[in-house]
């Protein structure tokens, strides 16, 4: 900080009458220039100056005015010291108020004593008041840096064994202010799955000095668990430690934040891959039936025979299955609406009648009804009945209640078909998944699909009768 090769100086008295010997002393001193102010609080602003490096009052004040000038003071200059001129007589009279409300005092006995002692006290306050001053916007930029960080600073003093911690500490563990720490009750405040990491880490630098930086849970005094990072370094005199000091930052949101981003980047990654799998089994459903319609169009062209045209309209309709089933895995609504009470077998039975086929027999079992969306569990029946009626030689399907106890618990679909032949029942419902002798591997992901956004959960497993069994748990108890 750069001193002014001179300092301005402003006195204030009550009247324009005879200046004290130290006002005069002070003007004839080359580095300072020294103005007049008589009766501040009532003076033209315009005829104080902008800046001055001190005020000098007079001892002649009473308190009240004194109090006002130093006010007025203050308030135009915030950071230029205030001192009182002060008579021996005065000296003795002025009160503890009137003292207290000002950096400094001069005695006027000083000038005739020694002219430099009046020049360097006058300096002297003059650089100390600055100095207070700095280190002020100093100790408020760090306490506003460590509000902005949620960081705070300690030290231990090992020969005192006395820990210090700034305020912002306090706050981290949610302590009040007048809390006394000690360095068990600190460890304390960890969580008890990582108090041995930091208390090795806190031993080891008391020992050696080895700095550390560490990430660890703490457990505020009001309960609450926080991440913060931990650091700690020594002052090192004569080969041992004398102090340890270091950090603790709040980083609870930095480490909330990076687990939610691996989460998001995790759920990418899944829809990554099942977009990937999607697209290779709809490069191989679409392709196959085109295929067979080019085959079976370019017979009819040669031979005119028009029995080639069903086989023709049977895969228009898968592909459009196909679709269909596509466009329901892709779809970026994922809640069920427009729930309703409805009959299990009923639903079942209407499915039957459209995917149903006579050489299959259908049984279904009377239940309590469930709440759900009626045409979306029609569309689980209907990819259940189409994946055995399409996939295996299956001769009977099964709809029936699955209880817990004595409570419905949801229901099930089975078969005496062949079962599962080239997956496992846990792998069936991913995309591209052929599991009973072939199929696309769409169908089963409508059914999963439809489950999961219903928040219900399905399980495949033989039957009693070796074929394949799906039970769907819609979790009424």
């Amino acid at each position: 900080m750069t001193e002014p090769s001179r300092y301005k100086l402003l006195f204030v008295a009550e009247d324009d009458g005879q200046l004290p010997d130290i006002v005069s002393e002070l003007d004839s001193i080359p580095i300072f220039d020294v103005e007049l102010a008589v009766e501040l609080p009532n003076v033209d602003p315009a005829a104080i100056p902008d800046t001055v490096d001190g005020v000098i009052v007079s001892g002649a004040l009473d308190d009240a005015t004194l109090n006002k000038v130093v006010g007025i003071a203050r308030n135009r200059w915030p950071e230029t010291p205030v001192m009182l001129t002060l008579t021996d007589s005065q000296a003795r009279t002025t009160s503890e108020a009137a003292l207290s409300a000002v950096d400094d005092c001069l005695s006027e006995s000083i000038p005739g004593a020694n002219r430099s002692v009046l020049k360097h006290r006058i300096i002297s306050t003059v650089q100390n008041n600055r100095a207070q001053m700095e280190l002020h916007r100093h100790r408020e930029l760090l306490k506003r840096t460590q509000e902005l960080g949620d960081i705070g600073g300690w030290e231990y003093d090992i020969d005192s064994e006395e820990l210090r911690w700034t305020e912002q500490i306090y706050h981290i563990h949610e302590l009040p202010l007048e809390y006394e720490p000690t360095v068990d009750d600190a460890l304390g405040f960890y969580h008890e799955k990582d108090r041995s990491q930091i208390r090795e880490k806190l031993e080891t630098l008391l020992e050696t000095g080895q700095q550390f930086s560490l990430q660890v849970r703490l457990v505020t005094a009001k309960g609450n668990v926080r991440w913060v990072r931990v650091q700690g370094d020594a002052k090192i005199d004569d080969g041992r430690v004398q102090k340890t000091r270091g950090a603790i930052q709040d980083v609870t949101g930095l480490v909330e934040q990076r687990t939610e981003t691996e989460k998001l980047r995790g759920n990418l990654r899944e829809e990554k891959d099942r977009l990937e799998r999607l697209a290779r089994v709809l490069s191989h459903e679409l392709r196959n039936p085109l295929t067979v319609i080019h085959g079976q169009l370019q017979l009819y062209r040669d031979s005119g025979d028009e029995s080639q045209l069903d086989a023709v309209e049977r895969n228009v309709d898968r592909l459009d299955d196909v679709v269909d089933d596509t466009l329901w895995l892709v779809q970026e609504d994922d809640t069920v609406t427009e729930m309703a009470m409805v009959d299990v077998d009923s639903v079942a039975e209407d499915a039957w009648r459209i995917v149903g086929d006579d050489a299959v027999t259908l049984h279904t079992a009377s239940m309590e009804r469930i709440p759900a969306n009626r045409s979306l569990l029609q569309t689980i029946f209907e990819k259940l009945f189409e994946n055995t009626l399409t996939h295996t030689s299956a001769s009977r399907i099964e709809v029936g209640p699955c209880y817990m106890g004595d409570y419905l618990d949801g229901f099930y679909v089975d078969d005496d078909g062949e079962g599962f032949d080239t997956a496992t029942p846990e792998e069936l419902f991913e995309i591209g998944t052929k599991g009973m002798s072939g199929g696309s591997g769409i169908g089963l992901s409508v059914v999963d699909e439809i489950v999961r956004r219903h928040d219900w959960s399905i399980t495949a497993m033989e039957s009693d009768d070796g074929g394949a069994r799906f039970e769907i748990k819609t979790s009424l108890l």
